[in-house]
């Protein structure tokens, strides 16, 4: 799975949203990533390695994916997906998230 941020927004009580187009791969609830820099601020994960995050909800056009056994969203999707392990203040837009293959 691959996807460049476009969006990210901080829910109170919920976590870290991010929004962005599906590269390649698919996302699906409990899937482990990798959250790349993208060489910009230092005090985002620009200039560190990458930070370890999972995927805790997927939601394409308003349809939400967890848990209703559809799988998630798909390649060259628009989707919103909620992350855990990591704050709204350490992600940016154009950070990559992908798997470690």
């Amino acid at each position: 799975m691959r996807m460049r941020i476009e969006d990210v927004v901080a829910v109170p009580g919920r976590g870290v949203c991010v929004t962005g187009r599906l590269a390649a791969g698919t996302a699906v609830p409990d899937r482990a990533l990798l959250l790349g820099p993208d060489g910009q601020a230092e005090g985002r994960t620009g200039g560190r390695r990458p930070v370890a995050v999972t995927i805790a909800g997927v939601e394409r056009f308003r349809r939400c994916f967890a848990g209703d056994g559809d799988g998630g969203g798909g390649a060259d999707e628009a989707v919103g997906l909620r992350l855990t392990g990591v704050a709204a203040h350490e992600v940016g837009r154009g950070m990559l998230l992908c798997t470690e293959d």
